[in-house]
């Protein structure tokens, strides 16, 4: 945590309904400041040296995962994009998170599914 009582917050999936819903939410707040809040390019977590990077950059205390592939249909016919959405940014942010101590929300899908 830093040394200001100011959280910094990463989101991953800003550019989503969630993430932009959470990022208005957290800019009324005093305590939390969005630091990738005015992101322009789409960023590609699923690729670890490139989630290091960015997340070094910014050096966040909290990150919050909202990115997902959540279409049933395009998920079954787009495997590799699912798995990458749904799993390898996971597995990335979980690593990250570890290695730097800092906490990680995983916001998951309200899908079910059956024994497959």
């Amino acid at each position: 945590m830093n040394k200001t009582n100011i959280t910094r917050i990463f989101i991953v999936g800003l550019k989503g309904y969630l993430g932009r819903s959470l990022n208005e939410k957290l800019k009324k707040n005093k305590k939390f400041v969005v630091v990738n809040s005015e992101q322009k390019r789409k960023i590609d977590f699923s690729n670890l040296s490139i989630s290091r990077k960015i997340l070094n950059q910014s050096n966040p205390d909290l990150i919050i995962n909202c990115a997902a592939k959540t279409n049933i249909d395009f998920c079954e016919k787009n495997k590799k994009i699912a798995y990458n959405s749904n799993a390898k940014i996971v597995r990335n942010l979980s690593k990250y998170c570890l290695n730097k101590d800092i906490k990680l929300i995983h916001i998951s899908t309200d899908h079910l599914y059956n024994n497959k």
